[in-house]
């Protein structure tokens, strides 16, 4: 293998530092289609996921021409399988980079149909490529293309030191990619279910969060900052300090306490689970009293159990909801809304909300009561 420049080494070493970079694989096309020209000159930098059983294939350009790669997209599904080095990648796995020019002539090269139908119209007279993957019916080159020059000796070693850490970047970027389309669907499932959560690593990063977790961290005054993936110091310095308790060797650890937050008569309450190496931060809202409004509530004559279940109802909350913040269960929920329904002379959980709401009201205002 011929030797690289002192500065072809460090150009590479600096390079692959960079591949490495957590990418999902869209990010990483993106990402190597505008950047490989820094360490192989070319004119056109090409990756192709080639499907010969199903004749498709899915191709992109550096620099991109989507109108020009959209009308030769026929032509090279209809010619692709004549590609000159085709043989040699099947046989040899594509353990090493080809040049077209290893194989054929310029001459012989210019009369195949898928030199005349696709590469004379994007002016590639010479090619280099790399293989992330090779099966028998499947294959995804990366190509360097040329008009006026061939490639050299150096270009192709280059190449073959840079192959195993791309194909090594690719398996990563889909394993990230794979968890991204999980978590987004986890994401999607706890919305449904009306969830906040947030997942964050010991120190207090934030990997992803639902919308209404941050809907909630912001309505307490607990946003991040703008373009800043970290919980803010106070919420950071709790989530170190439990994580540390989480880790802890000692025999008997100290129970995990939620961490309640007040404001504006509601209480943001968040609770650190852990499941493996991951930790979440589950949010939840809810409705604080003052003591007027309570009192507003006790002048309709309801035991203190009453007052409490009647003015969760006020909050919207349901049944089940109650039973959880009150810890009972939501069958003794509605025993205690059917007693409420008897003393306010009510039928339903609407005509009871009217009535809490407007003892509340004349509480605030300090109106007397018949």
């Amino acid at each position: 293998m011929t030797r690289l420049s002192h500065t072809q080494h460090n150009r590479l070493s600096r390079y692959l530092l960079d591949l490495y970079t957590m990418r999902d694989h869209a990010s990483l096309v993106t990402h190597i289609l505008s950047s490989l020209h820094t360490l192989i000159d070319c004119e056109l930098i090409s990756y192709t996921e080639m499907d010969f059983r199903r004749t498709q294939l899915v191709y992109n350009w550096g620099p991109d021409h989507p109108s020009l790669r959209e009308a030769l997209r026929p032509a090279l599904e209809r010619t692709g399988h004549q590609h000159p080095t085709i043989p040699y990648i099947l046989k040899t796995r594509g353990q090493q980079s080809v040049q077209i020019s290893d194989f054929l002539t310029q001459k012989a090269y210019k009369r195949l149909d898928i030199y005349q139908d696709f590469f004379k119209q994007v002016d590639t007279n010479y090619q280099l490529a790399a293989l992330i993957q090779v099966k028998p019916s499947f294959m995804i080159p990366v190509c360097f293309n040329r008009k006026h020059r061939d490639f050299a000796t150096q270009d192709r070693t280059q190449l073959d030191l840079l192959r195993p850490h791309l194909v090594q970047s690719f398996q990563n970027a889909r394993i990230i990619s794979h968890l991204k389309t999980q978590l987004t669907e986890t994401s999607y499932a706890i919305e449904a279910n009306h969830q906040a959560l947030i997942s964050v690593t010991t120190n207090g990063q934030i990997l992803f969060a639902t919308p209404s977790a941050v809907q909630l961290l912001h309505r307490h005054g607990l946003s991040p900052r703008r373009s800043s993936n970290w919980l803010p110091t106070y919420l950071r310095e709790w989530v170190t300090h439990l994580t540390a308790q989480f880790n802890s060797h000692a025999r008997i650890a100290a129970p995990i306490q939620p961490l309640a937050i007040e404001r504006n008569e509601t209480c943001l309450n968040l609770q650190l689970l852990r499941h493996g190496e991951h930790y979440l931060l589950m949010l939840k809202e809810t409705r604080t009293y003052s003591s007027s409004s309570l009192q507003g509530l006790a002048q309709l004559g309801l035991s203190a159990r009453e007052t409490e279940v009647l003015g969760w109802v006020t909050q919207g909350k349901t049944n089940p909801e109650i039973g959880m913040i009150l810890n009972i269960s939501h069958r003794t929920v509605q025993k205690h809304l059917k007693r409420i329904y008897t003393r306010l002379g009510v039928e339903n959980r609407h005509a009871a909300m009217t009535v809490a709401m407007e003892a509340t009201r004349r509480e605030r205002n300090g109106d007397n009561y018949d």
